[in-house]
Formats: structure tokens, sequence, C-alpha cells
């Protein structure tokens, strides 16, 4: 297979490249058709792509779909295999950040899940994307969340579930006291029993937060319920970035019989920190008042433990702004290719896009000041919760 196409108009920039050839060329268009196709990959420029591999490829997503030209894809091949270093398996997403111009934000929210302790967050590689001879752009080429609960320990009788209000009509859906639907990612094909079990299981939960537990006395009877310091690291990851899907979409938590709810893996960030809805402020809070924590932050011994976690690992949220000059230094001579094939730097008209950018180093710039802020308004409400016992994040 030869790719001698005018790859001098996208000039190598330093990342992997991966070559995605269609059978017949078939355009990839939608989320349900399976394409076959071949994947071959360039990791040096004097060396041509290799390592010819069958795969079927197909679009993914929701707003990233039906809101954005450049899509997101999912890769499949019927055997595992290592992309690029990464650990073997069988599904890979590349993600398209057409929302995010500063392109980090998905990678520096995993970064600072995994700097937490998260158990798992997802592996990533930056990678610029050709199908069929067409340059594509700049993707995050990921794991699936699935593949990274099962990679830390995830055994093939437990639960992975999302709370997921765009699922899809044949998805494994049940629905929580708040009409939430709750979709069962894992075991895969969960009989009625299996479903039957989780949704006990959340039910008494939500009963149990709905009923004695705003007034308990300290946080103890929360552990059979969560797992309290992985659900402050998830929290706090949302509320930092302001991310308006939680408790919407892509919110996972994982579950084995007999053990309390682990929020994560963390994913889809790629509208969070100040994007959407469109300029969103570095003010105000976000993810207290949504699904779980509503409740939880009416008792006061919650809302002491979450100042407390926000104190120990400050620092660590603060490192993101040095997380986003890293992968923006690297990231930026693929950035001009990206915004050459998709000229959106200045663009207003899409609803993800506010402001407008010269350079792709200003559109880091707008994202690193927002991190700055929102770090130091948190910072204030910190301070003035210490001179009120009502005051929450």
């Amino acid at each position: 297979m030869a790719f001698c196409f005018g790859t001098e108009d996208y000039p190598f920039a330093g990342l992997p490249r991966l070559f995605i050839s269609t059978e017949k060329s078939v355009p990839v268009m939608d989320r349900e058709n399976e394409i076959e196709g071949m994947l071959e990959i360039q990791e040096d420029s004097a060396v041509g792509p290799k390592d010819a591999r069958a795969i079927t490829i197909r679009c993914r997503g929701n707003s990233s779909f039906k809101d954005m030209p450049k899509h997101s894809f999912r890769l499949h091949s019927k055997k595992a295999f290592s992309l690029l270093g990464l650990p073997a398996h069988k599904n890979w997403v590349l993600v398209t950040n057409y929302a995010d111009r500063s392109l980090v934000r998905n990678k520096v929210t995993y970064a600072l899940a995994s700097a937490l302790g998260a158990k798992g967050s997802p592996m990533t590689l930056d990678v610029e994307l050709f199908i069929n001879g067409s340059y594509e752009g700049v993707y995050l080429l990921t794991e699936t969340p699935k593949d990274v609960v099962r990679r830390t320990g995830l055994d093939e009788t437990d639960y992975l579930v999302e709370i997921d209000a765009k699922y899809y009509p044949d998805d494994i859906v049940f629905f929580d006291r708040a009409k939430r639907p709750f979709n069962v990612k894992s075991p895969k094909s969960a009989t009625p029993e299996q479903v039957a079990k989780i949704q006990r299981q959340v039910d008494e939960f939500e009963k149990f937060l709905s009923g004695a537990y705003p007034d308990a006395d300290g946080v103890g009877k929360l552990s059979r319920w969560i797992d309290l310091e992985g659900y402050l690291r998830y929290y706090w990851i949302h509320e930092f970035s302001k991310n308006p899907d939680i408790f919407l979409t892509s919110t996972y938590f994982t579950w084995k019989e007999g053990e309390p709810f682990y929020m994560g893996p963390v994913w889809d960030f790629d509208v969070a920190y100040g994007i959407f809805p469109k300029e969103t402020t570095y003010r105000g809070w976000l993810a207290r008042g949504n699904g779980w924590n509503r409740a939880l932050f009416k008792n006061p011994a919650f809302r002491e433990a979450a100042w407390d976690y926000w104190k120990r690992y400050r620092a660590v949220f603060e490192s993101v702004l040095d997380s986003v000059g890293v992968f923006a230094e690297r990231l930026a001579p693929a950035a001009e290719n990206n915004y050459r094939r998709w000229p959106i730097l200045q663009d207003t008209q899409n609803r993800f896009h506010s402001g407008r950018f010269k350079n792709y180093g200003e559109a880091v710039l707008s994202l690193k000041r927002w991190i700055r802020f929102r770090l130091n308004w948190i910072d204030e409400m910190q301070k003035s919760a210490l001179l009120c016992s009502s005051c929450a994040p």
C-alpha cells in the first residue's frame, strides 16, 4: 500500500501518523456501519508507514458527531493489539477535540486523575490522522472506558455503569428515582437479573441519601455505599473543570458485589474548562448541585471532607497549568497542520466556540488563564467557608 499524496501541505510535525484506507475508499460517515479497512503507522519522517493491520472503523460520539464536521472515530480489530506502545486492546478511540481549540483538555484531565491516584484513567497519545489519503487533523488516541477498567482489575462479571442521557435504543438501561438513565456497559450483554442487582444497589443508596444521610453524624456510614476518597477525587476533577456533563452523560462508576461504588474512569472533558455553555465563567459551583452531589453536600461532615480534599491536593490541581504548557508545546507544530485543515481559531459560529484566537498559542493561553482564575476563585471560597459552617463546595 503506497501513500504518495500531498503531505507537503501537512508536513511531518513530530507526532505519530495513522493512515487508514477503507475498502474501495468508502467514506466513514455514520456511527452504525463498521467499514473494513487497513491501518498503517508512521512514527518517523524518515521511515514510511508500516505495520499494516486489518481493522474496521466507524464514527462515534454524540455532540461531536451531530455538531462538528471533524468527527471522532472508533477502531476495532478482531484481535487485541498494542497501538504505538499503549496496552493491547481490540477497540481504540480517536477523539476529535474539535470543540477544544487548545487540543489538550482531555489529555490534561486524564493526567490529573492519574496524579491524584485514580485506579485507572485513559492512556493516550496525540496523533495525526489520514483517511483514504485525506488529512483529517490532530486526534487524541485513547483507550475506551471499558478497556481502562478491564486493565485495572475489573472482572467480566463486575459492573461498569455510565449515567448517560444520550444512550441508544439498544443499550441496556435502567432508571433511578430521579429518572436518570443508567447505561450498563459491563457485564457484556447483562442479563435482566444482573441489571436488577445493580438497580437495587442504586435504589438503596439513593434511599439512604434522601433519608437519614443529610443529618447523619460524620461520613462513616457512606463507606457502605461509596469509596469516599475516590468519590471526592471524581467530584473535584469535575468541579475544578466545570464539566457540564457531570451526572448527565459520560459519568462512570464501577461496582463489585459486596463493595461500594467507585467513581470513574474520568472521560470526556473537551467542552469543560469554560467552553460550554459558551463563555462559562470560572466563578460558581457546578458539580455540587448535580446528581448524588446535591444530597451529599447537605451533610456538614461531607462538606468538610470535600474542603479537606481540596487543601490536601490543591498543588496537584495547580500542576495542570504546567501540564497544559508541556502538552501544548509538543503539539504546536502539528496544531499548525490541524488549523490549516480546520481554520476555526477565529470561529464563533459553532455552538462550542467562543472567542477568537490569532493563533494556537492564544487558545492555549486562554485555557491557562481560565484555570488560574478558577484556582483562585475556589481558594477564595475555601477562605469564606472557614467563616461559614453552612457554606459548601
